[in-house]
């Protein structure tokens, strides 16, 4: 076992989220919708996300990435709705290692809207499914928007904004494998039924190293358009801005997984969301420890830097002696039970 002098501060906690107990609680992957003034049904802030433990649970891990909605009153404590899921993957998928991942929700006159998509592992066939809602707890049925099937080739992380009537969907086009992945976006007028995609242009690279997209998220914001990309190989997340939702610039690097014991995403980061609410403005994003999945939380400051938000005060600001690994901590325990119980028997047996 081993242990160094440092001593620890684990300053930021994620948000508090509840999960239904029937899914894994390892929140995943969030698209987050802020309505000002009374809010929507009873609430301000509205959330889709798939649950992901970063371990494996039985079937497999994946088939428990199930569109999941949440409701909150400040963006920090979410509820989760009694009917989630909203959707589930067919039985015959299941033995095919299918998945639902990468949901997305938009408000568009007074409706919830949220996308998501189907994958199977068997046939490689990428399927973005729609559902609807008016109040935020009872869904449609789905609608296909559109479907691919190909082993080179996926619609990632569909991103739909809606702006006078027009649909566009972003999404990344390209396979986990391919490192030449960019990112498309098409047009609608019902949301269902898209055109051809056209190429969006935005920077390859930062500071010399190349922008490889793996997971976005698209918010149009009175005149502007945003984009929160997430790069897999260099494990950052970056935000870049438009005028016209097709040529994008690079605003800033966001964040950078954390190389400190103790922080809830020193492993990894994932897809995150951008959200304008009243003069605040926000990042949640997909994180994990190796341990536990968590979704966080950045906020712009005054002086234009985004700082990950401490959300659960009151355990937030607690000290680590040491660096002790937990698995080392358990395997201590495991030994000491085991000393335990041979001492019991040797006392039983006199």
């Amino acid at each position: 076992m081993y242990m160094s002098n440092n001593i620890v501060k684990m300053l930021v906690t994620p948000i508090y989220i509840t999960i239904p107990s029937l899914l894994p609680s390892h929140p995943w992957h969030p698209s987050v919708v802020y309505v000002s003034g009374g809010g929507w049904n009873g609430h301000q802030w509205w959330m889709a996300e798939t649950p992901f433990p970063p371990f494996n649970v039985r079937p497999y891990k994946d088939r428990w990435e199930l569109p999941c909605i949440h409701y909150s009153d400040d963006g920090i404590y979410w509820n989760s709705i009694d009917e989630n899921p909203i959707d589930d993957i067919p039985a015959e998928l299941i033995k095919n290692y299918g998945y639902l991942s990468d949901p997305h929700l938009i408000l568009v006159n007074d409706v919830l809207y949220c996308y998501y998509r189907l994958m199977s592992d068997w046939d490689k066939q990428t399927t973005i499914y729609l559902k609807r809602s008016k109040d935020g707890i009872h869904w449609s049925g789905r609608e296909v928007v559109c479907s691919v099937a190909s082993a080179e080739r996926e619609i990632v992380s569909p991103a739909i904004v809606c702006k006078d009537g027009k649909f566009r969907m972003y999404y990344v086009d390209g396979h986990f494998t391919n490192l030449n992945r960019g990112i498309q976006m098409c047009e609608s007028t019902d949301g269902v039924h898209f055109d051809e995609p056209r190429k969006v242009k935005y920077p390859t690279t930062y500071m010399s190293n190349p922008i490889i997209p793996w997971h976005i998220d698209v918010q149009s914001i009175c005149e502007k358009v945003y984009m929160v990309i997430y790069d897999q190989e260099q494990e950052c997340l970056f935000l870049l801005q438009s005028i016209d939702g097709i040529h994008f610039e690079t605003q800033q690097k966001l964040l950078q997984v954390s190389k400190k014991w103790g922080c809830f995403y020193n492993q990894k980061l994932y897809r995150a969301c951008y959200v304008e609410a009243g003069q605040v403005s926000r990042v949640y994003f997909s994180a994990t420890n190796g341990e536990s999945s968590h979704i966080g939380l950045m906020e712009l400051q005054p002086n234009g830097e985004w700082h990950v938000v401490n959300c659960r005060k009151g355990y937030g600001c607690f000290m680590f002696i040491g660096t002790m690994l937990w698995q080392d901590v358990y395997h201590l325990y495991k030994k000491m039970r085991h000393v335990v119980a041979q001492n019991l028997k040797r006392i039983i047996k006199r």
